[in-house]
């Protein structure tokens, strides 16, 4: 299939944990690069340009799509809170960010003259608490009370993109990531780690049989650049989303095991029943909205997909795209131990402070 050069290139979320792992393998391809944020932002290049800005601003987005040619989407807020509904201040800001920026955003560059526009989106757009094994992209989305409000935002913000494909000659895509991992993980696995370090890993979360996939960041950041490559007339992935993983499913506990070990810290061999740990995470997050204290590191949407089979196919995009991840489990691992025994040793440190 053709592929094209994705001239100047804005990437969202750009001090984010993937934005700023684009960020940079862009200026290393020699691309002119805009990084878009609400975070400060400390990288410096001669080809690098830091704009602070809000997805909730139309001004803000305005300015960052001109004379731009590609867009990654890659900001978003991930709400933790397991609600079905907007109950709380963390859900409406996931939903203001993820549904109503990302259309600021698509308005935007359809005023800029954008070419491309590549979001990054979450396979939970298609899981509803039911067992999927190797699941495509001809899986239907996931009816609305099997979703929480940040699936249902990713989903949202999805169709919207997908809608938008062709609209003011702007070729849209959507890449749909497992649980993204590596250096910057402050959600997956960080927060395993972090519940090890605090004493609250005293049994094996989920069931010892369900498999899931995961994103190490660094191959999604491949498959981003791929897609963006292949967004133009022959290229292929316009109007499509993709499932995009590592193609290793594997037991979550068992992927965390090397992790663990390098902290010398033991898997434990307890396994309590799921009924039990889905109580006992509802009562912590209600104790935790109610009171404040210390905010859950589990929610009962995360045990769901660890407790069945929860992982996806990337065979179109290994057809279409050309994709293949760049890193094995084991190599990608092997690069990002020393960031997770950092978060083990901080929260360690933190627990004796308290």
């Amino acid at each position: 299939m053709k592929t094209v050069p994705l001239g100047r290139v804005l990437v969202t979320g750009g001090a984010g944990m993937l934005g700023s792992q684009l960020v940079q393998k862009l200026l290393e391809n020699g691309y002119r690069v805009r990084s878009f944020d609400q975070q400060h932002q400390s990288i410096e290049h001669q080809r690098l340009e830091l704009l602070e800005g809000s997805l909730n601003e139309q001004s803000d987005l305005q300015q960052a799509c001109e004379g731009v040619d590609t867009v990654f989407h890659a900001a978003g807020v991930i709400s933790m809170s397991g609600h079905a509904e907007l109950v709380s201040e963390e859900d409406r800001r996931c939903w203001r960010v993820n549904v109503e920026g990302t259309d600021r955003l698509l308005s935007a560059c359809q005023r800029a003259g954008v070419s491309r526009f590549v979001y990054t989106s979450s396979n939970s757009v298609v899981f509803d608490g039911r067992a999927i094994v190797d699941g495509d992209e001809t899986l239907p989305y996931a009816s609305r009370p099997g979703l929480d409000i940040y699936s249902r935002s990713k989903m949202m913000a999805e169709r919207a993109v997908l809608a938008a494909n062709g609209v003011e000659g702007m070729l849209c895509c959507a890449l749909r990531p497992s649980g993204i991992w590596g250096e910057g993980d402050k959600v997956v696995y960080n927060r395993l780690m972090v519940m090890a370090a605090s004493g609250w890993l005293r049994c094996r979360i989920g069931s010892p049989r369900a498999r899931l996939d995961n994103s190490f960041v660094l191959n999604l950041v491949q498959a981003e650049l791929l897609a963006a490559t292949h967004l133009c007339a022959a290229g292929g992935a316009a109007g499509q989303a993709y499932f995009i993983n590592d193609g290793e499913p594997v037991n979550m506990m068992q992927f965390a095991e090397p992790l663990l070990a390098a902290v010398n810290h033991r898997l434990p061999t307890l396994l309590l029943p799921e009924m039990v740990l889905k109580v006992m995470v509802g009562f912590w997050r209600g104790m935790y909205e109610y009171f404040g204290g210390a905010e859950p590191v589990l929610t009962t949407i995360a045990l769901q997909r660890i407790t069945v089979d929860n992982f996806y196919s990337i065979a179109k995009a290994k057809r279409e795209l050309g994709y293949q991840p760049e890193y094995s489990t084991e190599r990608a691992q092997a690069i990002s131990i020393d960031y997770y025994s950092a978060v083990y040793h901080e929260a360690k440190q933190a627990r004796g402070r308290a």
